[in-house]
């Protein structure tokens, strides 16, 4: 997998999906939100290889976040 492409792709997930301030961010809601979002995603029968690996690190990474809040 080309990483500077799952890079790229990543950063643009993360702005698509970023908080309208810095404070929400932060929140445990938030993070449930994006983990729900995430696994919706991952369901989808048309998702690729490489949509799937995205969608699954960006779950992992909502979920250690709201780990680390807890």
């Amino acid at each position: 997998m080309d990483h500077s492409f799952s890079s790229t792709l990543f950063v643009a997930l993360e702005q698509k999906t970023a908080p309208t301030t810095m404070d929400e961010a932060h929140t445990p809601q938030w993070h449930q939100a994006q983990i729900a979002n995430c696994i919706e995603r991952l369901t989808s029968p048309y998702l690729s290889r490489e949509g799937r690996e995205l969608w699954q690190s960006y779950l992992q990474l909502h979920k250690q976040k709201l780990r680390d809040q807890g």
